[in-house]
């Protein structure tokens, strides 16, 4: 289970779309616990990537770590 720190550090990397950080992420917590992530605000992380323009980079990355 992710803390807080990774949790913000994922919001943060989805935001930047820093696709190697959330691949990071994905490969060690999975791809499910992207779904429970939000920041204060209530935002996801698929908001905090499509928000940013980095659509196309979220489903990259949940593609690579489920082997498709």
């Amino acid at each position: 289970i992710p803390n807080d720190e990774e949790n913000e550090d994922v919001l943060l990397a989805c935001r930047y779309g820093d696709l190697d950080d959330i691949k990071q992420f994905v490969d060690k917590f999975g791809p499910d616990s992207l779904s429970e992530i939000r920041d204060d605000s209530g935002n996801t992380v698929l908001h905090m990537a499509c928000a940013n323009g980095h659509a196309g980079m979220h489903r990259q990355s949940l593609s690579n770590a489920s082997g498709s």
